[in-house]
């Protein structure tokens, strides 16, 4: 009896999915409680857990050393729940029209404070997220902590074509760099097709996945401040850090054989709610507003490619 209440001490949140969902990263096999870790049936590979959230790595050079700031995480709060609730919970609507009577499974990939997570399962929905950063301190406000785990989208810790709807935000363009700048590494092409096809993997046919991020092609970036400037950062279009929507469409279609790739209106993704202590701050953001909303008329749907937009929303068809 003292075993048991151990472990029920240890991982209480993961108890309830253990079985029906998460895999070994490395061989893809069912997992079982092992005392105070989580153990593959297949390969015998032991992870741990970081305050009763599984670390699913292969590699734990595979975690995201980041620093934890409550500030901006409690900001990212704010932030993800304004995008769920004005632009992805009616795109879920849209995409899949019987989805209030069949519950859809969904990922969120790179899920940082995991604040959609937990609206898509107030939603109805089997959703689920992993981050490989340090976000468990915040994880513990969710309502739902048993559908989050610390893992590395290059190797996700789920069965094949399980999801309907992965999603991912401004995350490729952190997948292969050096360390939280815009550097990349030598092999950052290799690693964006891992992460790629393993979001396409755990896709099921007909399913969908949303990548939204920066454009590459225009040469003001709002989203990755860095800089003198303070409220932007300016750089070469040419810089391999971001993405373009035709780098999308080789990624997804050309080398991991997704169906079609489409460019979204940006209107509702972001609210601008951080709020610039100056005149000119508070009127940049609102004039980037307004920019997103005139570009995401459909008249101008042509230029969401183009240098004129900083910011894509890329929808993929498995």
């Amino acid at each position: 009896m003292e075993t048991e209440q151990q472990v029920i001490t240890i991982v209480p949140p993961m108890v309830k999915h253990l079985e029906q969902v998460w895999r070994c990263p490395v061989c893809r096999s069912d997992l079982k409680l092992a005392g105070e870790e989580l153990q593959c049936r297949r390969c015998s590979r032991r992870y741990p857990f970081d305050a009763n959230f599984p670390v699913l790595l292969a590699d734990l050079e595979d975690r995201f050393d980041d620093e934890s700031e409550p500030e901006r995480d409690l900001h990212e709060e704010r932030v993800s729940a304004f995008t769920m609730e004005h632009y992805t919970l009616p795109l879920i609507t849209r995409l899949f029209p019987g989805s209030r009577a069949l519950p859809l499974r969904i990922l969120s990939d790179g899920c940082g404070v995991g604040v959609d997570v937990e609206m898509f399962t107030a939603a109805g929905h089997n959703a689920y997220g992993i981050d490989c950063g340090n976000r468990t301190w915040i994880w513990q406000r969710r309502s739902c902590p048993d559908r989050l785990a610390i893992a590395n989208g290059k190797r996700l810790p789920f069965p094949d074509e399980f999801f309907d709807f992965v999603y991912a935000g401004c995350v490729i363009p952190h997948v292969g760099t050096v360390g939280d700048s815009a550097e990349v590494a030598l092999d950052y092409n290799a690693q964006r097709l891992a992460f790629v096809q393993e979001m396409v993997r755990v896709t099921r046919p007909g399913g969908y996945i949303l990548h939204a991020t920066a454009n590459k092609l225009c040469p003001v970036d709002p989203f990755h401040i860095a800089g003198p400037l303070p409220w932007v950062r300016l750089h070469s279009p040419r810089e391999p850090f971001l993405l373009s929507y035709a780098d999308h469409q080789d990624l997804f279609i050309r080398q991991a054989g997704c169906k079609a790739t489409e460019l979204l209106p940006m209107a509702g993704y972001w609210g601008f709610l951080k709020k610039s202590n100056s005149v000119a701050g508070r009127l940049a953001a609102q004039m980037m507003g307004l920019h997103f909303n005139l570009l995401s008329a459909s008249w101008l749907s042509l230029f969401r490619s183009s240098p004129l937009n900083p910011w894509l929303i890329v929808l993929i068809r498995r």
